[in-house]
């Protein structure tokens, strides 16, 4: 072979090995980058599991915590309706009293307006006498 021939050839070759080396670093280096990316997302998988799990767990506590309340409401209810109905029953109660003491007073004053009665017909407690004997 022609010594120029030659010289460009070994100038291919070496160009050929220099690009063949930089091709082989910059895909260490992809290989690298791409373990690291899917090491990061790995973890990123992960920890998005783990906030599925914490969530799935507050929502249960939350659904037994409402449903707890719901149960208290409900006895609060059964609480309220009962002393609603004592309420009422108290009132009617207060309200026949308050109509049998009305009764109960023109009956009292009829009985006084009798008595006073029979007491100036006997005289004043003299029994009819002006108390000169």
């Amino acid at each position: 072979m022609e010594p120029e021939v030659r010289e460009r050839f070994e100038r291919i070759e070496a160009t050929l090995a220099l690009t063949a080396d930089n091709h082989r670093r910059a895909m260490e280096e992809l290989d690298k980058r791409m373990r690291a990316a899917e090491k990061r997302n790995e973890e990123a998988l992960k920890r998005m599991e783990a906030a599925e799990k914490r969530a799935d767990r507050l929502d249960a506590r939350e659904r037994s915590h409402h449903k707890a309340a719901m149960e208290r409401m409900d006895r609060f209810d059964k609480k309220l309706e009962s002393t609603r109905k004592l309420v009422v029953a108290g009132i009617g109660m207060v309200t026949r009293l308050a109509e049998e003491n009305r009764r109960a007073r023109a009956d009292t004053a009829a009985f006084k307006a009798e008595v006073r009665a029979f007491i100036r017909a006997q005289g004043n407690g003299r029994g009819g006498s002006n108390g000169k004997h």
